[in-house]
């Protein structure tokens, strides 16, 4: 009895032991503040910290098919699906960790006829009815074991916490996935709305041409203007109208990488972005969040800090087995030499108690991997920093892009402004037979250059923009549903 309590206490002391005791470095999260002032870029821009706005910044666009095609390629995309599974991935990891940490039962059943050697038959082995050694018998065994680990060192809680963490990474990941393919998304929309711009601006330039021609052969058959007249205005609208084909292609291109990234077959959305139609305009204001905040809002930041923590509890886990482990085991079973009197009272059999474990020789591989582990979390930690600087690197950079992109875009609408109104003057002075054609060609010719230029611009500005949206993080949010269940 006295025995019986001491091996119950000695129980119960190793059980506290593994819960006080986890070998292998306790994570702390680095601490990496950002003293970026984004204000000294804003003096030309018009900047409100507004998270909500920035998470679905697609609708400072005002545009409501933009906002249909990035809510289909977030349900849709296969991108995106493919990120959840590795989220399943990572939570069937999870369970796997916790199942170190449960009770391993298993059942088993055997029969073996045996043929004893010589040697090994003696009257101890049994006798037949003959009162002959009976060298051959039968054997029946119906049973189960089970053990339990007791965590004295900590290594299957160091699993769990780095399977924990390789979720939130993954969930990290699929929210990275998804800013992505809503900036994609958004960069071939306006990509269209761009081209389909300067589709616009060529046709009515070809208008404004198409009524040069027909001036210049008014005039040619008033005695105005000749036949070289004539052609260098036919030449200048066929020059316009040869650019069309090129905006019809490209323009179908980015539609079919609009339906890739919706999930969808290549002409899907083709009818939907066939209509010319400019940009309803750049939003006046910019939703950017404060700069500490970029290290909690994107999520590459995110899931790198995360890959972090868990490279730091697998280091754990390698460390814990330079250490024993303790199990308590047991089993029970039916034996008997024939099936009659197996299932009796007389045939149970069972067995109880502690066990150990203790490397003493590995060959150097439980030291090799303690080192594998700690080189992966060296390198997960010099990822969290590079993605720190990645990202502050892409905020500036986009920053100032956007505000010079701005200005440009000012300039060139002003530009444009005064060409059509010199165009307009050119083409009435020709009519009037008061200036030169060669006039209205340099006129007509400076005007339809700075209308692409603005268009282009327009189009680029719109793009960086959403680079600039993209790298603050935007394009997610914590109440997003990602895939099943946590």
């Amino acid at each position: 009895m006295t025995s019986s309590i001491q091996t119950s206490l000695t129980l119960l002391f190793i059980l506290f032991l593994s819960a006080c005791t986890t070998v292998g470095p306790d994570y702390i999260k680095p601490d990496k503040p950002t003293s970026i002032d984004w204000s000294s870029q804003s003096e030309h821009l018009a900047f409100v910290n507004d998270n909500n706005a920035l998470r679905e910044w697609w609708k400072q666009f005002n545009d409501p098919l933009l906002t249909r095609l990035i809510n289909k390629a977030i349900d849709n995309n296969l991108d995106i699906q493919i990120a959840r599974t590795r989220l399943l991935e990572a939570r069937a990891g999870r369970k796997l960790a916790r199942s170190f940490s449960l009770p391993q039962i298993n059942s088993s059943g055997e029969f073996q006829r045996r043929s004893l050697s010589r040697e090994a038959a003696t009257p101890e082995a049994g006798l037949n009815q003959a009162g002959i050694i009976d060298r051959q018998n039968d054997f029946f065994e119906l049973g189960f074991d089970a053990s339990f680990e007791i965590d004295i060192f900590g290594g299957n809680r160091r699993r769990l916490e780095a399977a924990r963490a390789r979720i939130s990474a993954a969930e990290e990941g699929v929210r990275e996935i998804q800013t992505a393919i809503v900036a994609e998304v958004g960069r071939a929309y306006m990509e269209i709305r761009g081209t389909q711009y300067e589709r616009l601006i060529l046709k009515q330039n070809l208008a404004l041409q198409q009524e040069t021609v027909n001036i210049t052969e008014q005039n040619k058959q008033a005695g105005l203007a000749n036949a070289l007249d004539v052609s260098r205005a036919l030449a200048n609208l066929e020059a316009t109208d040869a650019r069309i084909p090129e905006l019809d292609a490209r323009i179908r291109a980015n539609s079919y990488a609009i339906a890739l990234l919706t999930g969808n077959l290549p002409e899907a959305w083709l009818n939907d972005l066939q209509d010319d139609k400019r940009f309803v305009g750049l939003p006046n204001i910019v939703p950017t969040g404060l700069p500490p905040e970029l290290l909690r809002r994107r999520p590459d930041i995110r899931r790198s800090e995360r890959e972090l923590a868990a490279s730091n509890a697998e280091a754990g886990v390698a460390i814990s087995d330079l250490y024993p482990k303790f199990f308590f085991s047991g089993l029970g079973a039916l034996q008997s030499n024939n099936t009659g009197a197996l299932f009796s009272s007389s045939a149970f059999a069972f067995g109880i108690g502690p066990a150990i474990s203790l490397p003493i020789f590995q060959g150097g591989k439980i030291r090799a991997n303690i080192e594998d582990k700690k080189a992966e979390r060296s390198r997960a930690e010099i990822n969290y920093e590079k993605s720190i600087l990645t990202a502050l690197n892409e905020v500036e950079t986009n920053l100032t892009t956007y505000a010079n992109q701005k200005r440009a875009l000012q300039s060139l609408e002003r530009s444009v402004a005064a060409a059509r109104e010199a165009a307009t003057l050119a083409r009435k002075l020709y009519r009037d037979g008061l200036g030169l054609f060669l006039d209205v060609l340099d006129a007509e010719r400076q005007l339809r250059d700075l209308e692409n230029q603005f268009a282009k611009q327009q189009t680029s500005t719109a793009v960086t923009l959403i680079a600039l949206y993209k790298s603050l993080g935007g394009g997610w949010n914590n109440e997003m549903t990602i895939a099943g269940n946590t």
